[in-house]
């Protein structure tokens, strides 16, 4: 089914949901009054989100698209719909994830999120091989009404043995530092069982907003970490480098003299040497859609951290 996948044009229309009637868009990303409503509901929903700087820095690009209900001037309520080309196995397939999924307080409890549910579901669930996405606490219950299930995903970690090398830490808005990241993320992250590939806008959303603290450059390996030490564990979320050095040298140069343990947020390709635990984040459940592709049923793994929506 790769390469089926359609991006949808621009689309507007005017609907009615329980006597009520919304500007219904997607795609519209480009349109600078409506994307600024998005912010502000984003904004007001997660604690500040924006995706302002991600669009002007031109990483928003169609295969992330929003599909929103707008009442005049208010933002009513939002689901984004990404496109993520992921091989596993040397399979080549097509998901969907669904994200930012949110209601104005207002709006609440109108029905506005299972009607944008249904009308990505009848655009896209036929063009892709799996549709999944990310809930907190609060709405366990809704999504299986649309045909999804909870799956638990598995994150693995092992010992770590710091050594001295060579690390710097990167600005995501030094021109410099860009450039650097620019070279190496598009290389994608040879280490991981679950490649993403073609993902780069997603893994710089997160370099650009809840990463970019967090950025380092190995010149001895060319290689793009994103990590962050808490305690005595590194949190290694991405490794972005052409394949050739040896992961466990990557982490112990990564690692601070304290650090005894390192915990991934990707499935490594050789799980041999790492242990599994199925994952406790707080607050977040993954749901995957019946009926299409589950790779999580029979595979203790998990979707890359960095590509999340």
């Amino acid at each position: 089914m790769t390469g089926s996948f359609r991006i949808e044009e621009v689309k507007q229309m005017k609907c009615s949901i329980h006597g009520s009637t919304y500007d219904f868009y997607k795609n519209y990303q480009q349109n600078d009054v409506l994307r600024d409503r998005l912010n502000l509901l984003a904004g007001n929903t997660f604690g500040g989100l924006s995706f302002e700087k991600w669009y002007r820095e031109g990483y928003w690009t169609g295969k992330c698209m929003p599909y929103t209900l707008f009442d005049g001037n208010d933002c009513a309520a939002n689901i984004l719909a990404s496109v993520f080309p992921v091989v596993l196995n040397n399979e080549k397939k097509t998901y969907l994830q669904l994200g930012t999924v949110m209601t104005a307080p207002k709006y609440r409890n109108r029905g506005l999120v299972r009607f944008l549910m249904n009308e990505i579901l009848k655009d896209q669930k036929d063009n892709c091989d799996a549709v999944y996405l990310y809930a907190n606490d609060q709405v366990v219950d809704f999504y299986p009404k649309f045909g999804f299930t909870e799956e638990r995903e598995y994150q693995y970690s092992r010992p770590v043995f710091p050594k001295k090398g060579s690390i710097r830490k990167l600005q995501v808005d030094d021109p410099g530092d860009r450039n650097i990241m620019e070279k190496r993320i598009p290389c994608g992250n040879p280490y991981t069982l679950i490649e993403m590939p073609d993902s780069t806008e997603f893994v710089m959303f997160h370099c650009l907003t809840f990463q970019k603290d967090n950025l380092y450059f190995l010149p001895e390996y060319d290689a793009v970490v994103v990590a962050k030490q808490e305690n005595d564990t590194l949190h290694c979320y991405g490794i972005f480098c052409e394949d050739g050095s040896h992961l466990e040298d990557i982490f112990s140069v990564a690692a601070e003299e304290n650090c005894s343990r390192v915990c991934l947020g990707f499935t490594p390709k050789d799980s041999c040497l790492f242990e599994a635990e199925q994952s406790e984040e707080e607050d977040t459940h993954l749901f995957v859609f019946q009926g299409k592709e589950n790779i999580f049923k029979d595979n203790k793994i998990m979707f890359p951290v960095l590509c999340r929506t």
